[in-house]
């Protein structure tokens, strides 16, 4: 599978590679997934199916290799961390990443259409997060489940909440608010209105 290992990448590659993500960020945001095709991303890519090939083994290695990227960079801004100690910090920075990425991002994660995939994106961000956690790794099995299942859903729809109502909210408040139900729970919410 050559889905892009580190080629030696010459300009021709790099703009290649560059038209078949953009190809494909228009059709994401056109499309429900049944409607993305390969022969459709080729033609928008202007490229033809064998240099897809080249590059991908199929259109879902294109959208792992897309949703592994977004991954890698998140991971990358919060490796310092310490869990569960910098939750809000976690929160903040997770809110932060994501109002940053474009519409192609929120798509993936905010849509029906998409959310499966936006979901299991998310779960490899909770999951590596807090496998570097000595409290959360001391944890029995099934309550790490419990903590992920918590922290995945719940950011997930808390963040889905302030995208499908338009970004309406300031940033930081939709971070204060969030950070305070994840750290405390309604209780925390309650404390912070008063």
């Amino acid at each position: 599978m050559r889905d892009r290992e580190k080629p030696k990448r010459d300009l021709r590659v790099t703009k290649t590679l560059d038209a078949i993500d953009a190809a494909l960020h228009r059709l994401v945001l056109e499309r429900s997934p049944r409607r993305v095709t390969v022969a459709e991303l080729c033609r928008q890519a202007r490229i033809n199916k064998k240099t897809f090939y080249l590059h991908y083994s199929s259109l879902d290695a294109l959208f792992q290799a897309q949703l592994e990227r977004m991954t890698t960079s998140f991971l990358e801004q919060i490796k310092e961390l310490r869990l569960p100690a910098q939750l809000f910090t976690l929160n903040r920075e997770f809110f932060l990443f994501s109002s940053g990425q474009g519409e192609f991002y929120d798509r993936i994660i905010c849509s029906e259409a998409y959310g499966p995939m936006g979901l299991a994106m998310l779960a490899g961000f909770v999951e590596a997060a807090w496998s570097r956690s000595e409290w959360f790794n001391a944890l029995d099995r099934q309550v790490r489940g419990f903590v992920v299942t918590f922290l995945l859903t719940t950011g997930h729809a808390l963040y889905k909440q302030w995208v499908l109502e338009g970004k309406k909210m300031p940033l930081e408040e939709a971070i204060e608010i969030s950070g305070s139900l994840l750290c405390e729970g309604v209780k925390g919410i309650r404390k912070n209105s008063r």
